[in-house]
């Protein structure tokens, strides 16, 4: 009876050490890769997959390294921001996590490519991405991220000329993200044209691809349905031909538009004296 009771007393320690672990890791460097992916990859064996005790989750959105959950445990938000030890890459089992709402990778030194597994997160409705050294082809898969409302695949600056960056096609099948209000996609190597399918954006309301020097071709003429429009930010690309006066007409709300340092041409259009919200033009 004794052992027995000794048994217990050294396993009910385990729990509680590991309990106090987990909660410091919270605000570890080496949360990432000591905590977090290792809870999937068990997850994924036991049938837990994407859920935390809610004790290890944080209170507040906002801190380095902080994850967030419902009431079930299940994690809706992580956030792995500002902090310049912190590296790795965004492993497959982040699928896992398919009641992830908000993903945030912020200005450290986490690299590698946007695995296709995150489209299994179809519960996504902010992708942040700035200032890391992630890069690589976008994977066409994202498309099913259909709640997707902000996204941002912002690189290194200009200046920083080895930094890897996201490269390849914007893909056509994105405009399966027709909840999306917020786009930004800066300081690329993306290539090739600005698909026209992603006139099924009716809601966006601010975009900007800028400083992405392979991005070419013409502002297409669909989207003219981007009526709830307030911003335009599209300079420094390489993009051609004249400024489309039926779409521009159609940004009523427009009070913001860019489209400096490009290859346009031709005469400014008429259609730009009609747009009486604009307060900036560069």
């Amino acid at each position: 009876l004794l052992l027995l009771l000794l048994l217990m007393l050294l396993l009910l320690l385990q729990l509680l050490l590991h309990a106090c672990a987990c909660r410091a890791a919270v605000g570890d460097v080496h949360w990432l890769n000591t905590v977090l992916w290792p809870h999937l990859a068990d997850g994924a064996a036991n049938g837990t997959a994407g859920t935390f005790e809610v004790s290890t989750c944080t209170a507040a959105a906002g801190s380095p390294h902080s994850v967030l959950c419902d009431t079930d445990g299940l994690v809706t938000d992580l956030w792995l921001n500002a902090d310049a030890a912190l590296s790795g890459s965004v492993p497959t089992i982040i699928g896992l996590m398919t009641a992830l709402q908000r993903l945030h990778v912020v200005n450290n030194e986490i690299g590698g490519t946007l695995p296709a597994e995150l489209a299994a997160c179809t519960a996504l409705t902010k992708l942040d991405v700035q200032g890391t050294r992630i890069g690589g082809a976008l994977p066409v898969e994202l498309a099913a991220l259909t709640a997707l409302r902000e996204l941002a695949l912002v690189g290194l600056p200009p200046h920083v000329a080895a930094a890897p960056r996201f490269t390849g096609e914007l893909h056509a099948q994105f405009a399966a993200w027709t909840a999306l209000r917020v786009l930004n996609i800066q300081s690329t190597h993306v290539s090739g044209t600005l698909p026209s399918a992603w006139g099924a954006w009716t809601l966006v309301e601010s975009v900007q691809f800028s400083d992405n020097a392979d991005l070419r071709g013409t502002l297409p003429a669909a989207y003219a349905n981007w009526t709830a429009l307030t911003a335009l930010y599209a300079h420094s690309n390489a993009l051609s031909g004249t400024l489309p006066g039926e779409v521009l007409s159609a940004w009523t709300k427009v009070t913001y538009l860019s489209v400096r340092h490009n290859e346009l041409e031709g005469e400014l259009p008429t259609e730009l004296g009609t747009l009486s919200s604009m307060t900036t033009l560069h």
